[in-house]
């Protein structure tokens, strides 16, 4: 984990100015794919392992359509968001929500 990234010390600051932090870790990257030589291989694996979790993606789902003002904050080594996590994820919410 980055130096600069610790979970209880974003969580107490975020509080603070009445932000909750809420941790979706059964939505992060499994270790097992994060290979990214095949960027195009690695969201497939990652969509696939997203949708296994998908209590946690109506709730994230339901944010989208709420009012609710809230981001995804990605800790990758990557700055090529065609090889983020979280930016799959962000598509992927983007085109359930216009589904709707």
């Amino acid at each position: 984990m980055p130096t600069y990234y610790r979970r209880k010390e974003l969580q107490q600051a975020l509080k603070r100015v009445n932000i909750r932090y809420e941790n979706l870790e059964v939505l992060g990257n499994p270790p097992s794919n994060r290979d990214l030589s095949n960027p195009t291989k690695a969201k497939e694996t990652y969509l696939d392992h997203i949708l296994l979790h998908r209590a946690r993606l109506v709730r994230i789902l339901n944010y989208v359509d709420s009012p609710l003002v809230f981001c995804l904050i990605c800790y990758c080594a990557t700055h090529d968001t065609a090889k983020c996590h979280r930016f799959w994820l962000k598509e992927f919410l983007e085109e359930k929500a216009n589904e709707n």
